[in-house]
């Protein structure tokens, strides 16, 4: 990759990185009831690859020449937000996950309590935010109501954040 000057190429090109930061990558396991993920759910990925472990994103990474000294790990549809990354705490292995962007669903009348549940300090990998998808058409998983952006119980879970 070489980026362009006023439109023409540099004379020295710019260093390639060798070192990276992921900051969005999924693990899933649809065999393992820890994890809280549902092949249905997940779909074609799940199909193809039952489970995608740590160990399976490192050769992945390796066969790629990337080095990733850090990571964000983002939900992958689980059904219990709060399960997943208790799993995934344990399921990381060496992994990059120093962060954690876990499911939660904003209109749920237990919000509190699941932000609450999510934001508990850990040994490892924080929370550092939450995902609600919100797609309706084309339609995704948990997402029922075409206007939940404008019902309360949404805009109270949003609040909280």
């Amino acid at each position: 990759y070489q980026r362009r000057v006023h439109g023409r190429l540099p004379r020295t090109p710019l260093p390639v990185m060798d070192t990276y930061i992921d900051t969005h990558f999924h693990l899933w396991d649809v065999t393992s009831p820890d994890s809280d993920h549902d092949a249905q759910t997940l779909g074609g990925p799940a199909e193809m690859y039952p489970h995608y472990t740590a160990e399976l994103y490192n050769a992945d990474m390796a066969k790629s020449g990337k080095t990733i000294k850090a990571g964000v790990f983002v939900e992958c549809l689980p059904r219990d937000g709060a399960k997943e990354v208790a799993w995934i705490r344990k399921a990381a292995g060496n992994a990059p996950v120093n962060a954690i962007v876990a499911r939660a669903d904003l209109a749920d009348p237990n919000i509190e309590a699941i932000l609450a549940k999510l934001a508990a300090p850990a040994e490892s990998a924080p929370v550092v935010g939450v995902r609600h998808i919100l797609n309706f058409d084309p339609t995704w998983p948990f997402v029922t109501d075409r206007h939940l952006c404008s019902t309360a119980a949404f805009q109270h879970g949003y609040a909280l954040l």
